[in-house]
């Protein structure tokens, strides 16, 4: 059988425990389904990939916004180097190598966009948060990453506030 992604292992035990969770739907069945493991390896994966995403997402803003283009290309260069040591982390941890895309959606105009970012930047650091507290082998690790999201999500907010003065 050829290697399975983290991801499809997770989807795989997501799929395993449905049976159990629509017997108790219908009311045929108590709480009794194993349920579906946690993975520490598949939340550093979905970190680093939202990493990467949120890099492409800076450099586009970047090419269009003259004000903060020196900001958004570092935070661009500091998510990729956060994705860099995760996907490190999860080779260390599995022998698995992976790989995430780097697309970044569109938005109607700059300023949404930069608003998307800043909001992008909030939820991944809550993301972190959680995945401190899930692993603590790497909490220190992940705080500090949460509190880099922070301060990005922070200086977005500032270029806004500046954009509207």
């Amino acid at each position: 059988m050829e290697s399975e992604t983290l991801h499809d292992e997770y989807v795989r035990a997501v799929l395993e425990g449905f049976d159990g969770v629509w017997r108790r739907v219908e009311g045929s069945e108590t709480n009794t389904s194993p349920q579906p493991r946690h993975d520490p390896s598949l939340c550093l994966e979905q970190l680093a990939g939202d990493e990467l995403r949120a890099a492409a997402y800076d450099r586009a803003l970047a090419g269009c916004l003259g004000p903060g283009k020196q900001l958004l290309l570092r935070h661009a260069s500091q998510a990729v180097r956060r994705a860099q040591r995760l996907r490190a982390e999860i080779f260390l941890r599995t022998g698995a190598r992976i790989s995430t895309s780097e697309s970044c959606p569109r938005t109607q105009g700059i300023m949404d966009s930069l608003r998307e970012a800043m909001l992008r930047d909030e939820a991944a650091a809550a993301a972190y948060d959680a995945a401190a507290v899930a692993d603590g082998d790497l909490s220190p690790l992940l705080r500090d990453y949460a509190c880099q999201r922070r301060a990005a999500s922070q200086e977005k907010r500032e270029l806004i506030l500046r954009c509207f003065r």
